[in-house]
């Protein structure tokens, strides 16, 4: 008998000295306790564990969620002349961070994230359509006031796209016949109004979108729409590279044809070739020329010139790159070859 309790006491002194009283600190996530043991060994402890995960960001939006950490050590058995009880179970995981992303839900197309050396903002998938357009005029959105600094012209006016006058008709407005066609025949006021009204704004320049200069060159690290088309660091010349291919995009080549004055606009995505310079962009170049937030700054508001940007079904090769301007558009112009695209701020990352 006095063999048995010395073995007992040396077997105890062992346990405590080994620490399986108390395995951890603290958890990401509690571990099973132990079973209780057939004879009078002690209750296994808390698991012991940790959980680390690395968040991964892809091009078109943002960063992903993070793998999951690894699990916490399971509690050790009671001890004791019975039987130990089980293990307990090891905590889950932690979970990974994210990246800047752009906002959702709001009218028009759906916005591209684009990653810049200092940050991110999103720009429009396409061009602006005809019904989407309408959606938002479906809305009766208020006009400028008299007092506005560059639209008040347009007081007691109308957003409507005209349907005459330059080279504008009845049948480059269709939006119930032809809902994806670039919406056209607006000028620079109409689409200001229409990115404002659904949460987005006019591209302008890269740190934040505020207006450009009406006279400095348009390249990746001035303004937004070159960046977006060039792939940004890459600062191609064109959207899929910097090797001219004209039948990627929609330009006077593009068909093979020369179709004159009785050319129009095609539907938005219609050129698969026309992707980049960020997966998911589109029509970057050709189509339509884009309004921008780049004016003159004297005279008569409805006369400044205010740039438009990517060439048209138009132009040739020259004019279907990232850095064209077209710098001979008045704030109050408006053609079957011009519409427009939004730019928005992104949301940091969390």
């Amino acid at each position: 008998m006095k063999s048995a309790l010395a073995s007992f006491a040396l077997l105890s002194v062992l346990v405590t000295a080994c620490g399986l009283d108390e395995l951890g600190s603290k958890p990401d996530e509690p571990g099973g306790s132990g079973g209780a043991p057939a004879g009078s060994g002690a209750a296994g402890p808390v698991g012991s564990g940790s959980g680390s995960g690395t968040g991964a960001g892809s091009t078109a939006s943002g960063g992903g969620m993070g793998g999951a950490g690894g699990g916490g050590m399971g509690g050790a058995g009671g001890v004791g002349p019975g039987t130990g009880g089980a293990g307990g179970t090891g905590g889950t995981g932690g979970t990974g961070g994210g990246g800047p992303t752009c906002p959702t839900g709001m009218g028009g197309p759906a916005l591209v994230l684009v990653k810049t050396t200092t940050g991110a903002f999103c720009v429009d998938s396409t061009e602006v359509t005809a019904q989407q357009y309408k959606a938002w005029l479906d809305t009766s959105p208020s006009l400028p006031k008299m007092n506005d600094e560059v639209c008040g012209w347009k007081f007691g006016g109308s957003y409507d796209p005209r349907k005459g006058g330059f080279e504008c008709g009845s049948e480059h407005y269709q939006p119930m016949s032809n809902p994806n066609h670039p919406v056209v025949c607006i000028d620079w006021c109409d689409a200001r109004a229409y990115c404002s009204g659904v949460g987005k704004r006019l591209c302008g320049a890269l740190d934040g979108g505020g207006p450009i200069d009406f006279g400095t060159p348009k390249t990746a690290d001035i303004d937004e729409l070159s960046h977006a088309c060039s792939g940004g660091i890459n600062q191609w010349l064109y959207p899929y590279g910097d090797k001219p291919n004209d039948k990627a995009c929609v330009g006077d080549p593009y068909d093979g044809m020369d179709n004159g004055e009785d050319d129009s606009a095609d539907p938005v995505k219609s050129a698969a070739g026309c992707e980049g310079g960020f997966p998911g962009l589109y029509d970057m170049v050709g189509n339509v020329w884009e309004w921008e937030n780049s004016c003159e700054t004297s005279g008569s508001v409805q006369d400044q010139k205010c740039s438009t940007r990517g060439g048209s079904f138009w132009d040739d090769m020259k004019d279907l790159t990232c850095t064209a301007q077209y710098m001979d558009h008045m704030r109050g112009y408006y053609n079957k070859n011009i519409g427009f695209r939004c730019c928005a701020d992104a949301i940091p990352a969390p």
